[in-house]
């Protein structure tokens, strides 16, 4: 458990580095802030009022009588979610779920994966959704430097995730040299529209993590320079922003950050990039 928790807490530390944050960075509980682009949350938990929750169970049926208590639903497999608007956000899981979950390392990655999607959520206050694949892809790449074998999923909204067994396809960086040489990658155009992981296959994920290391290949506090851009506030909070904000938000912040004036130009240069890399 203490051990668990000391690596919640070192993801958390890799999280404000990327994001040239430290916790001086975050307003105090409570405190009365404007709305502009100084805005930085809520409360000092990357923006949010309470401490982020994880949770993780020895059986399935634990954490589905803990769920049902305390949260009003019976999960029934991994889940994610918001505590409300002045509390944090919850990561919860059974090594029941994952057949490999037994393992060390696999319960590491897996619960590295889900706090990093929790952190990019939190930043500067969970007020509005992010297009789901820079944070898969930011997540990604924060498992893979634990290690690459234990590849994560998410079960997307009705349905079953599309996975592979780690020995499929081991070799990430290959697999998207060939998705970038032979155009078998989901077009940016489309993927940068989706709101949750319910059109990701598995290329999908390889394709959204190279996506991401395209960014930080110049160093990656590009990833939370636009990551700042992405939470930068929509509304002044009374009302959540419409899909397309935030979908506008992200064109201007890949040209401001990235310079790319559009998704295809994004594209025609990442192709050049991961054609080329060797891991």
């Amino acid at each position: 458990m203490h051990l668990l928790a000391q690596r919640c807490e070192s993801t958390y530390a890799r999280f404000l580095t990327i994001v040239g944050c430290s916790d001086r960075d975050f307003p105090r509980p409570r405190s009365r802030l404007g709305h502009g682009a100084s805005w930085m949350g809520i409360g000092p938990y990357l923006g949010q009022q309470e401490k982020f929750v994880v949770l993780v169970t020895a059986t399935a049926e634990d954490f589905g009588r803990y769920t049902q208590a305390f949260l009003g639903e019976r999960f029934r497999w991994p889940r994610r979610f918001d505590l409300g608007w002045n509390r944090g956000l919850f990561f919860g899981t059974s090594i029941d779920f994952e057949g490999n979950l037994r393992d060390d390392t696999a319960l590491h990655c897996h619960v590295v994966y889900n706090l990093a999607q929790n952190f990019c959520d939190a930043y500067r206050h969970f007020r509005h959704e992010i297009p789901v694949w820079f944070e898969c892809g930011f997540a990604q790449r924060l498992l893979r430097e634990i290690d690459p074998q234990y590849v994560n999923v998410v079960r997307p909204p009705g349905g079953r995730p599309d996975g592979r067994s780690p020995g499929d396809i081991r070799d990430w960086t290959e697999a998207a040299a060939g998705l970038a040489r032979h155009g078998g990658a989901t077009p940016m155009r489309t993927m940068a529209l989706w709101a949750d992981y319910a059109h990701f296959r598995y290329h999908d994920y390889i394709a959204a993590w190279s996506r991401v290391e395209f960014i930080a290949r110049d160093g990656e506090r590009k990833l939370g320079e636009l990551l700042h851009a992405l939470k930068e506030p929509l509304t002044d909070g009374k009302t959540p922003p419409t899909w397309e904000m935030v979908l506008d938000q992200q064109a201007r912040a890949l040209h401001e950050v990235a310079g790319f004036a559009d998704y295809d130009e994004f594209d025609r240069a990442w192709r050049a990039w991961a054609a080329t890399q060797r891991e």
